[in-house]
């Protein structure tokens, strides 16, 4: 079960939802080396990849700016390989953006689920936003900060992300429009 929030109404109204308490693991060496490769581009050394399960288990790869997020061109085979190798759901890349819009840039990727690249993954910035409190990298941005993602695949979207440092408790969330509504009877 995960716990829905709401905020403002109308045309301010904003729907967070409470992620599960992250899982962080390592990765080894030789799945970097096959990371790098799958995505045809260089992975920083100082913060390395981590594998970051919120109910989907994500590979989180810090590549600097969001220019380099956005020039990507990955290998799917590969990326799909290498989730299946490490049993994941795929990798998620973010890299800090230039802009006042949002904090950072993202881009998920999961091939081996039938999505090679996901438009706004909620699961996605999650567990971005674990490897930043986890890799100490939430300064300059704080607890709260906003993702960009989408502009790929024609869907610019952000998400608004809230961090409680010291339980590394996760809210993600934004803007909503009611499309239908009911009422289920049991």
């Amino acid at each position: 079960m995960l716990n829905l929030r709401i905020e403002g109404d109308q045309s301010d109204r904003r729907i967070f939802v409470q992620t599960p308490k992250p899982e962080i693991s390592q990765i080894q060496d030789e799945s970097h080396r096959q990371l790098a490769a799958a995505l045809g581009t260089d992975i920083l050394q100082d913060n390395p990849p981590l594998l970051i399960n919120v109910g989907p288990i994500w590979c989180v790869v810090n590549l600097g700016t969001a220019d380099i997020v956005h020039a990507l061109q990955p290998d799917m085979a590969a990326i799909d390989r290498l989730s299946q190798e490490l049993n994941m759901t795929g990798v998620t890349v973010f890299g800090r953006s230039p802009t006042g819009q949002s904090a950072i840039y993202v881009r998920s990727f999961a091939p081996a689920y039938g999505v090679p690249e996901d438009p706004v993954c909620g699961s996605g910035n999650a567990s971005v936003a674990a490897y930043l409190a986890h890799t100490d990298m939430l300064e300059g941005m704080g607890n709260s900060y906003v993702a960009n993602q989408g502009l790929e695949m024609g869907r610019n979207g952000y998400v608004e992300v809230r961090i409680d440092q010291p339980d590394l408790t996760i809210e993600i969330g934004g803007a909503s429009v009611t499309c239908i509504e009911g009422s289920l009877r049991l």
